[in-house]
């Protein structure tokens, strides 16, 4: 962990601060927020349209009546912008293909606690997923959650509320239904979503030939092939489908997508992430 810790922390020293400033698309899933309005005292209200799953009691029957449609409330505390992090410890994400380049898991890892120091020394109130911390604000509290984000492979949190922010780093190479159905597992509410996604690029280039043996950590299946440059075209279309139907997903619930790969710089991924924040 202590190495792990310092190296993060050699770049993160040196990023200036952030404030997470997210906007969701319009869309239909996730309902829109139509009118932000103050009530009797420091009570401050937020309407959205009703979904299939939200609250009879959250329902306000006053403005459903004049709007003809059902509208529900919360109050500005339920809205307030938390922070979540979840690295996934999935068997795929201690591939890589070269000695030369460090594991996804290890990159996945590094790129969390790099953003975690960021966003605790920026005022940010952050959460590590199946932490028993909760969440913390300040700097001081750093190495406490830089120990769980490390240590913690729980992909379920029921303290995620509406509008906070989780980011989610993984290789993400799991079928997209399933990846779907893990994301909305994470809480029972709606959250924004920064998908970073880690790859090692021998996933995207596939520079295989002749004789291999190939393992899927996630089915177990081991499959061989004696020509494998002659999988090369099939498996990058394969590839490239795979990755537009993330998009996809990420466009259809607001979410925000990012993919990095083991051999580029630390830069890369910390520009891409910093433009869209």
């Amino acid at each position: 962990m202590k190495n792990l810790v310092q190296k993060a922390k050699s770049i993160s020293v040196k990023l200036p601060k952030i404030k997470i400033s997210y906007k969701n698309s319009v869309s239909h899933d996730f309902g829109d927020v139509n009118v932000k309005k103050s009530g009797s005292g420091e009570d401050f209200w937020d309407f959205e349209k009703y979904n299939v799953g939200d609250s009879i009691k959250k329902i306000d029957w006053k403005k459903s009546s004049k709007q003809g449609e059902l509208f529900i409330k919360n109050n500005e505390s339920e809205n307030a912008n938390n922070i979540w992090f979840y690295v996934s410890k999935s068997g795929s994400m201690n591939y890589k293909n070269s000695k030369n380049v460090e594991t996804k898991l290890e990159r996945a890892t590094l790129i969390g606690l790099i953003f975690l120091d960021v966003l605790l020394k920026s005022g940010e109130k952050v959460g590590i997923i199946g932490s028993e911390l909760g969440l913390k604000k300040g700097h001081k509290n750093y190495i406490a959650m830089a120990s769980e984000l490390i240590k913690k492979n729980k992909s379920q949190d029921n303290r995620i509320r509406k509008n906070d922010t989780v980011f989610f780093i993984s290789d993400f190479l799991e079928n997209t239904e399933k990846i779907k159905t893990k994301l909305f597992g994470l809480s029972q509410t709606k959250f924004n979503g920064f998908l970073i996604q880690i790859l090692d690029s021998s996933e995207i280039n596939f520079p295989f030939e002749g004789r291999n043996r190939f393992f899927d950590p996630i089915s177990g299946l081991h499959k061989l092939f004696n020509k494998s440059e002659n999988m090369k075209i099939t498996y990058k279309k394969k590839f490239k489908e795979h990755q537009e139907k993330l998009k996809v997903l990420c466009s259809k619930f607001g979410w925000k997508f990012v993919s990095n790969t083991t051999n580029e710089s630390y830069e890369s991924i910390i520009e891409k992430l910093y433009r869209i924040f």
